[in-house]
Order: structure tokens, then sequence, then C-alpha cells
């Protein structure tokens, strides 16, 4: 299991985000069907990234009551901790793309109409969802950092014990 992790999150480092930050060039340029485009690739990655971390959250999960077997109860403890955290990362992962592609899927949709020569408003929760996703975001990166002591004390506890 600990090797399905692994290989996991290598396959998550592997792809290469969409940057949007050329949405607001194609704005002013009032290129939207290439905002359109644009936000069609981001949605696409962030679905590959939701795509491996319901794996990760699978195997995060199987792993957590796994280590309530872990003996001697010091090791177990550790292990317990560990892949605890790697469950609420992989939560924390899980809400931060959901929210990611809503807020891309608004954008697309706004930038769609706007191609269509509609006049839509500009989506009114922009600003909540935007909060949401950097709380998530910064939340993930707690975990990960939180996740990687863990593990490390972990091992040198098993270490410590051959």
């Amino acid at each position: 299991k600990r090797e399905a992790i692994g290989r996991i999150l290598d396959d998550i480092n592997k792809i290469e985000d969409v940057d949007i930050k050329p949405l607001v060039e194609l704005e002013s340029n009032k290129d939207y069907r290439g905002a359109v485009a644009l936000m069609d690739r981001a949605l696409g990655k962030n679905s590959a990234y939701e795509r491996l971390n319901s794996s990760l959250v699978g195997v995060s999960g199987e792993l957590t009551k796994l280590s309530l077997q872990i003996k001697p109860d010091d090791i177990g403890t550790k292990a317990i901790e560990a892949f605890g955290l790697l469950s609420r990362l992989a939560q924390a992962e899980k809400n931060f793309y959901e929210s990611r592609r809503t807020l891309y899927e608004i954008t697309k949709s706004y930038y769609g109409d706007l191609a269509a020569k509609k006049n839509p408003p500009i989506p009114g929760n922009l600003r909540e969802l935007v909060a949401a996703i950097n709380d998530n975001l910064k939340e993930t990166k707690e975990l990960q950092n939180q996740f990687a002591a863990a593990v490390k004390a972990f091992d040198e506890a098993v270490t410590s014990k051959r």
C-alpha cells in the first residue's frame, strides 16, 4: 500500500498544471474563445488531479485501517498518526480540486457566454470561491508538511526497532 501511495504522489507531481494567468490578456484582447479553450485545458488537468486524488483517498483510508493493527504500540501510534494525516491530506486535496473545478466551470461558462455575444453578469460568488480555494490550498500545504514529518517519525521508529 505504501508503494501505491508513492506511485500516486509521483503521478500527481508529473502532471503539469495549466497556467491561467493568460486569462487576463485573453479577456483584454476580447479573445473569449481563447479563454474558453484555456479553461477547457485547465479543467482537463484538474480532472486528472481529481482521478489520482480519488485513488489516494482510497489507499489512505486502507492504510489508516491497517495501521491500527501495527505492533508494538509505539510504532503503531506513529503509523496511525502518519496515515491519519495522509487521509486528512487526501480529503483536503479533494476539497481543493472540487472547488477549483467549480471556479473553472463558472469561468468557462462566463467566457462562453461572452464568445456567444451574450452579456452575462460577472458571477457573484467568485470572491468567496477564490477565498475557499486559497484556504483549501493553505490547509493542503500544512498537511503535506505534517504528513512528511509524521512519516519520517514513523520510519525512524521502525528503523530503531530493527
